[in-house]
This record gives C-alpha cells, sequence and structure tokens, in this order.
C-alpha cells in the first residue's frame, strides 16, 4: 500500500521539473504569491485508494487516477506540455533523461 498523502506533492513536483513549468495541486499554481503566468499545468487528484506496487517499481503497475491539465496561451504549447505528461506516466526508462528539452518551449 501506497501513503496516499505524499503520492500528489510528489507528481506534483514531477510533473514541473519534468515540463520545466509551474505546477499547481488543484489549484492555479503561484511564484511570490502572485499567479503564474502561462503555460502551466494544474494536477487534479481524483480520490479513491492507490493501488499496485511502489511507482519507482519499473515491472509492475499502479492505478493512480489524476487528472493534469495544460493552461497555455498557444495549441502548440499545450501539447508540447500535454506530451511531456504522457513521457512522466508512461516511458519506463528508469533513470534515463525525457526526449527532448524544456528549453525554448514556454
Amino acid at each position: 500500500m501506497i501513503d496516499r498523502a505524499t503520492v500528489p506533492e510528489a507528481f506534483r513536483r514531477t510533473l514541473a521539473k519534468a515540463t520545466g513549468r509551474p505546477c499547481g495541486l488543484g489549484k492555479l499554481p503561484l511564484a511570490e504569491g502572485r499567479p503564474t503566468e502561462v503555460p502551466y499545468l494544474v494536477l487534479y487528484p481524483e480520490g479513491g485508494p492507490v493501488g499496485g506496487a511502489p511507482p519507482a517499481d519499473a515491472s509492475e503497475d499502479s492505478e493512480l487516477p489524476y487528472q493534469v491539465t495544460a493552461v497555455a496561451a498557444r495549441t502548440d504549447q499545450a501539447e508540447w506540455m500535454a506530451d511531456r505528461v504522457r513521457r512522466v506516466v508512461l516511458d519506463r526508462r528508469v533513470g534515463r533523461p525525457l526526449a527532448g528539452s524544456a528549453e525554448g518551449q514556454h
């Protein structure tokens, strides 16, 4: 069993690092108490139990119900961020950097 309280914050930090853009947990991300400029992500926990093996176990599946919303000024920004989110969730190459670069995509 995975403690639910630690998972959303860890996932939020992972998404922010992978995209190079802020990610809020259920709300608009803030920077120094002010709303962040677009593009950014908002992570919404969907509730329910967290099941399966620990997320670090690359050989097992887990059930972690979340919605991630990409908020951007342009469609290409939103699509780029959505692609990065999919890579974070679906890519099982442990310890390897994500394909592509966060540079120049904001």
